[in-house]
C-alpha cells in the first residue's frame, strides 16, 4: 500500500503532500480553496534519477464523507488523467 502524507510547509504556509508510487515519491505543492474542499497546484519528483522526471499540475476535491476526486496532468501532455480515492 502506498504511503500518503500531508503536512504544512512552514516556509510557504501551504499544504504539501507526499505520495509514494511505483515510479517513486511524488511531492504535491499548492493552495487550498476558500471552502477548504479543493486543493490545486503542482507536483514533481525531486529525487528522481530519470532524464525527464515526472512533473505537472493537479486538482483534488473533497466530495463528502471520505471521497476524493480529481485529475492530474503531466507537463507536455494534452489531456489530464482522472483519479479518485478515499482519505
Amino acid at each position: 500500500m502506498p504511503r500518503q502524507a500531508l503536512d504544512l510547509c512552514q516556509a510557504e504556509r501551504r499544504p504539501r503532500g507526499v505520495l509514494d508510487t511505483k515510479e517513486g515519491s511524488v511531492v504535491l505543492h499548492g493552495s487550498v480553496g476558500y471552502n477548504q474542499d479543493v486543493w490545486t497546484g503542482r507536483f514533481d519528483q525531486p529525487d528522481s534519477d530519470a532524464d525527464f522526471p515526472l512533473k505537472g499540475h493537479f486538482r483534488l476535491e473533497a466530495r463528502g464523507g471520505n471521497l476524493l476526486t480529481g485529475s492530474y496532468q503531466p507537463d507536455g501532455t494534452t489531456l489530464p488523467f482522472r483519479m479518485s480515492g478515499t482519505r
